[in-house]
Formats: C-alpha cells, sequence, structure tokens
C-alpha cells in the first residue's frame, strides 16, 4: 500500500515538474530577459524531472525526498531574489549619498575656506589668518608675505614653535606699518634651522571655494588662486 502511494505521490510531482518545464521550454523567446533565481531554478527542475524519468519503478523517489529538494530551490530562489534586492537597495541607498554630498558641496560655493596653499586675497581692511605646519626641530619660523609682483611687504617672525599647527595672523600692512592696497598676495612660510638651512613649510590660507565636481566620483572643490583640493584637504569652514 505504501509503494503505491509513493508512486500516485511521484506521479503528481513529476506531472508538476513536467508542466514547469514545458512553461520554461514555452518561454525561451524571453531566455534573455531570466533572473539568475528563474536560471537556478529551470536548471533543477530540469535535472529533477531526469532523475524523476530515469528512476527504477519497483523503488520509486520517496516524495518527502522530492519535497525537501523542492524546499531547497525554493530557499536558494528566494536567497538570490533576496540577493538581488539588497544590491538595488544598496545602489539606491549610495546614490542617495551622492545626492547628499553634491548637496553639501554645492552649499560650499562662495564660502571662504582654510585650505593648502599660498595664495589669498586682501579686501584692504580684514586681517587675514592663515595656518602653518611646523615639523619637529624645525627652528625658527618666519612668514613672509608677498603681493601680486613678487615683492615682499611684510614678515612675520614665529620664533620656534612646537611641532604642529601654528597660527598666523597678518593686519594687511608692510613693514613700516602702512596698509596696503586690496589685491592677491601670497604667504611663504619658511624654518632656519641651526646650521642655517632654510625650508620651505606647508602653509594653509583663505580662499573662497569657486566651484566643485563630482566626476569620477570623488569631491573637489576649486578653491579661488589655489587650484582643486578634496574636501577632507580642507580645515575649516568659514
Amino acid at each position: 500500500m505504501n509503494t503505491v502511494t509513493t508512486l500516485s505521490n511521484s506521479s503528481d510531482l513529476y506531472d508538476r515538474i513536467n508542466a514547469a518545464n514545458q512553461s520554461s521550454s514555452t518561454g525561451t523567446g524571453k531566455s534573455a530577459t531570466k533572473t539568475k533565481a528563474e536560471e537556478t531554478q529551470d536548471r533543477f527542475l530540469k535535472l529533477l524531472m531526469t532523475q524523476l524519468q530515469n528512476q527504477d519503478p519497483m523503488n520509486p523517489m520517496d516524495s518527502a525526498q522530492s519535497t525537501t529538494q523542492l524546499a531547497q530551490i525554493q530557499m536558494v530562489t528566494g536567497i538570490d531574489q533576496l540577493n538581488t534586492s539588497m544590491g538595488s537597495l544598496s545602489s539606491n541607498y549610495q546614490a542617495g549619498l551622492s545626492v547628499q554630498a553634491a548637496g553639501l558641496a554645492s552649499s560650499l560655493i562662495g564660502h571662504e575656506v582654510l585650505a593648502p596653499g599660498q595664495k589669498f586675497s586682501f579686501d584692504g581692511t580684514t586681517a587675514r589668518e592663515g595656518r602653518v605646519i611646523v615639523p619637529e626641530k624645525s627652528g625658527a619660523v618666519t612668514v613672509s608675505i608677498y603681493n601680486v609682483n613678487g615683492v615682499k611687504v611684510d614678515e612675520i617672525a614665529l620664533g620656534e614653535p612646537k611641532e604642529g599647527m601654528s597660527e598666523v595672523s597678518w593686519d594687511g600692512t608692510d613693514g613700516l606699518g602702512n596698509k596696503v592696497p586690496a589685491g592677491t598676495y601670497k604667504m611663504v612660510a619658511t624654518s632656519t634651522d641651526a646650521k642655517g638651512t632654510s625650508t620651505e613649510l606647508k602653509s594653509y590660507v583663505p580662499a573662497k571655494v569657486e566651484s566643485i565636481d563630482l566626476s569620477g566620483g570623488n569631491l573637489k572643490l576649486t578653491v579661488k588662486d589655489n587650484g582643486s583640493m578634496s574636501l577632507s584637504e580642507v580645515i575649516r569652514i568659514s
């Protein structure tokens, strides 16, 4: 009696799988649009049908085993579909971050930042502040201010500051205390060691953001008089 029941269940299962395979064959014209999960399911059903066709009639496949195999392929299909959904979600999330980054960067246009460079604008009135990166055992540090013609208009002695970032402020006057005209100026910081060897130091100057560039997936700022740089290089936003 058990054998008859098993054969009946196997026959029903065979009919369902055969119908599924016929449906799959009918849609071969659309195979190019099948998902990975659908292709995996089709392959499984064809293999299972072949197994059923070649089984021993006296010892047919157990319906419980077939049901387990079908459950497994459904689980695999579900995982593939979940992976597809997660991939889509991740893409949408990344796109959202890009939009947010673009919005943030756009809001920086016209703002003044403290960025790596040497050139800065002076309006004829407001004092300008910058930063100098001082290395270990640098010796005496001097900051020279040059006008657009390359003429030194002032010199600021910082002494022998500690290693790290030192502030520098220029009041917009020359070495005699006279106000200089508005325009573009250049700040050059140098250190001089005990042997008299001078080394130019990295400096940060105030400059306005003129435009942004999101090409290549990297956020770049174009800063007036100092070129293009990444947002991470900026140490202050005004």
